[in-house]
């Protein structure tokens, strides 16, 4: 399972269960920066008698800095995503809520079309894409104009791509125009599709 908790569009924090609790408690950061447990309690007495968020006190303790910490967050998030993105059944519900107290402060917030299209290609695109596109006949329109597209982060073949794709030309059309090997072209047909900039007509 997996918990994402979004603020005004932007992900403040994502967790899943294969992930565990391990940041709150402290295990995370007794792994990967080497703070030793009692350390991390000093850091929460501290929380819990002034009342201040447990990652604030970790800085106003000199435990991390408020950059250490945000790149904790955001590899914890980007691990998160990819990894509910390569399940392949589920379901899903939204609920509002309050952001949790321990992140309230916290101003990280990771643009969501960012992290999906990066989840989208690090998936076994390829393998997908094959399926979904076997047939070169295949006509896609777009979803999204130049302008939005411009704010998403597109590598040079998946701009290609997506200037070529104009609701009235094929897959194949598009493959040899773009020059790209067909099972790339494919790959990136999927990702533009996945997360949401084209779709077939």
């Amino acid at each position: 399972s997996s918990e994402i908790y979004f603020d005004k569009g932007g992900i403040v924090y994502a967790s899943t269960s294969k992930q565990g609790k391990g940041f709150l408690s402290g295990d995370l950061l007794e792994k990967r920066k080497n703070i030793p447990r009692k350390v991390f309690n000093r850091a929460f007495k501290a929380s819990k008698a002034t009342g201040v968020p447990i990652l604030r006190a970790f800085v106003n303790e000199g435990i991390l800095s408020e950059d250490e910490i945000m790149a904790i967050l955001k590899e914890r998030i980007d691990d998160a995503i990819y990894s509910t993105m390569e399940l392949e059944a589920g379901n899903f519900f939204f609920e509002k809520m309050p952001i949790p107290e321990n992140f309230s402060d916290i101003p990280l917030r990771v643009k969501a079309s960012h992290l999906i299209l990066e989840g989208a290609r690090r998936v076994d695109e390829k393998r997908f894409a094959a399926k979904m596109f076997q047939d070169n006949g295949i006509v896609l329109t777009r979803l999204l104009t130049d302008v939005a597209v411009d704010d998403i982060n597109l590598d040079e073949n998946e701009l290609k791509i997506f200037s070529l794709v104009d609701g009235k030309r094929n897959l194949g059309d598009i493959i040899k125009k773009s020059a790209i090997e067909e099972r790339e072209a494919k790959r990136i047909f999927y990702t533009l599709t996945k997360v949401g900039i084209l779709k077939k007509k």
